[in-house]
């Protein structure tokens, strides 16, 4: 099991994220059908190119099945500080993400995730729903991993990185 620590705006959730194992099978009753889900990594993969669109400026990274109390598959994606403006704009129009804002260390869209639903994914479960956030660490640190500097322009950030997750509401 992995655990991956968010740190955002004085938040700090710790989120553990497995492999969902092939001998699990999830029963869902929806309408008086029984659907089995025989391996819930069905869901797992670039969330946004196979349910929805995804700005060409954004590339994906991984995805993760997650054994938390809400989210079920996080998808990673990245781009540069140079398109996170492109990239942002696409999101919030969209999506209805909330704007970037710089809080602290970093660029973020606090408490403002887009979203949206995909008849695939609500069959599976009507209560799932695609959550979308998006953040840019502005925290500068040398090879030896020694903090140097706050970058605040956001041209120059490395990268940014949107998180997409099925989420159980």
């Amino acid at each position: 099991m992995k655990r991956v620590l968010f740190i955002t705006n004085l938040v700090f959730v710790m989120i553990s994220c497995v492999t969902y194992k092939p001998k699990d099978i999830r029963k869902i009753i929806e309408n008086d059908d029984i659907c089995y889900v025989n391996n819930i990594n069905s869901l797992c993969c670039d969330l946004l190119e196979r349910y929805a669109e995804k700005p060409d400026k954004l590339e994906f990274q991984k995805c993760e099945v997650c054994d938390s109390s809400q989210v079920v598959v996080r998808a990673e994606y990245v781009t540069s500080g140079q398109d996170s403006f492109e990239v942002e704009k696409f999101l919030r129009k969209k999506y209805g993400m909330g704007k970037l804002r710089w809080i602290c260390c970093g660029w973020e869209s606090p408490g403002n995730y887009g979203s949206f639903r995909h008849k695939e994914i609500t069959k599976i479960n009507p209560n799932f729903i695609v959550s979308i956030t998006m953040y840019g660490n502005g925290e500068v640190f040398d090879e030896d991993g020694d903090f140097v500097e706050l970058e605040m322009d956001r041209s120059k950030v490395k990268q940014f990185v949107v998180l997409v997750e099925i989420v159980d509401c």
